[in-house]
């Protein structure tokens, strides 16, 4: 949504090894492309010293929905995150998954928060991302559902409420939610998926959970 922030994608992998070579591959040839217009990339879940004020919007038509509907909250939502897609089976299948990933989903996270500062100052939190995530409404662990209409009605519901208008606006920050539409080829796809997005962006993707260390101070 920022014009400071650069979104890539990989392509559909059928591995972690494949998705991490991918992710690689990516990143260097961003680097590459930066570095000859005499800019650098810092890869992280905030900027440690950015001020979200001075920095411009995408002239992008769904960017400026979002800025009109929520204002500062959109504006200041300067962060940077690990979005993972899993392709699943079933709609039935993927809401099991959910429903399954919703207890290891903070753990999870807190092997990858990496943003403790926020314009200059260290805020005390080991991912302070999250907290400017929290303005956004529908963030947070989803919800148990005993099936995938069980799911449907509640989307319907808050569509009806006109609480949304999409089922994509419901935002998860720490947590995963069901996610059914793909793009292929330049066209937007059916297709069964999880989508988790309560990672902070990582500055290395070759780091185990053995190099892990705790230190005291809220997540």
């Amino acid at each position: 949504m920022h014009q400071a922030v650069v979104e890539v994608g990989t392509d559909i992998c059928s591995s972690v090894d494949e998705a991490r070579g991918d992710i690689l591959h990516l990143r260097k040839t961003i680097k590459t492309i930066a570095n000859s217009m005499g800019y650098g990339v810092g890869a992280a879940g905030t900027h440690p010293f950015s001020t979200w004020r001075k920095q411009l919007i995408t002239d992008n038509i769904r960017y400026q929905a979002i800025v009109n509907e929520m204002q500062d909250a959109a504006r200041s939502n300067l962060i940077f995150g690990l979005h993972v897609h899993v392709g699943m089976p079933s709609r039935e299948m993927a809401i099991h998954i959910a429903n399954s990933a919703r207890y290891f989903l903070p753990h999870v996270f807190a092997l990858s928060t990496n943003s403790p500062f926020w314009e200059g100052r260290d805020t005390g939190f080991k991912s302070y991302r999250t907290k400017v995530f929290d303005k956004f409404p529908r963030t947070g662990i989803p919800e148990y559902f005993d099936s995938y209409s069980a799911y449907e009605n509640y989307v319907n519901l808050l569509i009806k409420t006109n609480c949304i208008d999409n089922a994509k606006k419901k935002y998860g920050g720490i947590c995963g939610f069901i996610h059914f539409m793909v793009q292929l080829n330049s066209e937007f796809v059916m297709y069964p998926s999880l989508l988790t997005r309560q990672l902070d962006w990582q500055h290395f993707f070759n780091v185990s959970a053995s190099n892990y260390s705790s230190s005291e101070r809220p997540i």
